[in-house]
């Protein structure tokens, strides 16, 4: 009777990590095809535009920030883009 107890554990504990994985698989694989889906049919969520931050300096902004820019949506706003190439102009000398 201990015998086939002690198979039964070791049974038991030789299937718990297939186990285990599999159920990770179960959690993860939704979410990781649903990544897969709405990146292929181009579904993507409407993000609200953040209000500006002027006050922080670059490394404040990226820190701060909670969306990546090629996630969203909506372009740059005619503003923003102005702000943008000129910030690049002086930056980096006129385009070639």
């Amino acid at each position: 009777m201990a015998l086939l107890l002690l198979s039964a554990v070791v049974r038991l504990a030789s299937t718990l990590p297939a186990l285990l994985i599999a159920a990770l698989g179960a959690f993860v694989l939704p979410g990781f095809a649903f990544d897969v889906v709405t990146m292929k049919l181009g579904l993507r969520p409407r993000v609200a535009r953040p209000a500006r931050r002027a006050d922080l300096d670059a490394f404040d902004l990226i820190r701060s920030r909670r969306s990546c820019r090629s996630f969203q949506r909506q372009d740059l706003a005619d503003a923003d883009r102005a702000e943008l190439c000129a910030w690049r102009t002086n930056t980096c000398g006129p385009p070639r």
